[in-house]
């Protein structure tokens, strides 16, 4: 039987994984863009640190890859108003 307090802290380990992941997958995004187009706009670098979701993140360091263009990436971008 597990306690209130090791649910507590399972949770809170879960959170704390969930939390490192994203912020991998943040600093992976933002370091490929960096390595293909040298200098990303400080805009670009906050709308990938406003993204909560692991997949989208996923599927935008693929997007990263392939890009043609750096403004091609950020038409990507979710809610992106970049031109």
């Amino acid at each position: 039987m597990t306690t209130l307090a090791e649910k507590w802290i399972e949770q809170g380990l879960e959170q704390g994984l969930e939390q490192g992941q994203l912020q991998a997958a943040r600093d992976n995004l933002v370091q490929v863009l960096r390595i293909r187009f040298d200098f990303v706009p400080e805009v670009v670098v906050t709308a990938v640190t406003a993204i909560n979701d692991l997949a989208t993140l996923k599927q935008l360091l693929k997007q990263a890859t392939v890009a043609k263009t750096l403004n091609a990436f950020t038409l990507e971008l979710p809610d992106s108003e970049q031109e």
